[in-house]
């Protein structure tokens, strides 16, 4: 028996709303300085076009709704991450009821309709796609002649070290934020890319007048490190990132919090 998707998401629109508005309320101070009415009246606009596609199979409103909301956070200072997390809430709300509602399944059947049509075979497929073009792009590279191995290591090393702080600070580094590691990743791949565009190897490799003496990869390694540090002092963690730091830095791997087993002193009982 094919489950009522129809019905379900009619009986529970006003649950499902006053659920995502109060959960987008409480993610962060974007959300939470929106008045009310404007994110009841946003929130039903996205409900209603997920009930268009996932009942109707119809992607017209949702990808209309997409474009709109969308332009209008980003114009107003909303991080893109925010934007994707507010999408996101719709299945962290309806899958936990569609279990009490379902059988295994119905459930089963459903999802497949409210999960992200890309699987985890397409997902596996473009990984290798973009693994083999890493290869021929290495391989070209490689082919030639005049490139020392030297070079290509330390290019490699280079084009890597942007994504150290980003990387170990957000395991390291309780205030570490999604916008200070994106900002440094940015800023440090932008600036290996404008100094070989401007001055070729020689530019990457060895000390330059116009860097203080070093040479391109070091000053962008160095540049990333202060866009880190900055960009997370200047944000503050949303509310996926509190979830991963609280697990990166739970108590219980806290060598302070591991209580040592006291035996308690007795004195002998006199003879």
């Amino acid at each position: 028996m094919n489950f009522d998707l129809e019905e379900f998401h009619n009986r529970y629109r006003s649950r499902i709303i006053e659920e995502w508005i109060s959960r987008l309320q409480a993610s962060g101070e974007e959300y939470a300085q929106r008045p009310y009415e404007e994110l009841y009246q946003t929130i039903s606009e996205a409900f209603d076009a997920d009930y268009y596609y996932i009942v109707h199979n119809d992607y017209g409103p949702i990808n209309i709704f997409i474009n709109k909301i969308t332009k209008i956070r980003l114009e107003t200072g909303f991080l893109l991450s925010a934007v994707q997390n507010a999408f996101e809430q719709y299945r962290i709300i309806v899958l936990p009821l569609l279990a009490q509602e379902t059988t295994t399944d119905q459930y089963y059947q459903v999802i497949e309709k409210i999960k992200p049509k890309i699987s985890s075979k397409e997902q596996v497929t473009i990984a290798r796609l973009c693994v083999g073009v890493i290869m021929i792009i290495s391989i070209i590279i490689a082919w030639n002649p005049n490139t020392p191995v030297a070079e290509l290591s330390v290019i490699a090393f280079g084009t890597v070290a942007v994504t150290f702080f980003p990387l170990w600070g957000a395991y390291f580094w309780k205030r570490a934020t999604t916008f200070g590691a994106v900002s440094a990743t940015i800023v440090g791949a932008g600036l290996n890319i404008f100094f070989v565009i401007k001055g070729g190897k020689a530019m990457v490799l060895f000390p330059q007048d116009s860097l203080f003496q070093l040479n391109g990869f070091l000053f962008a390694f160095i540049v990333t490190g202060l866009v880190f540090f900055i960009g997370c002092l200047v944000t503050k963690p949303g509310t996926v990132e509190k979830k991963s730091l609280a697990l990166f830095f739970h108590p219980s791997l806290s060598k302070s919090t591991i209580k040592k087993k006291v035996v308690p002193e007795t004195t002998p009982e006199p003879a």
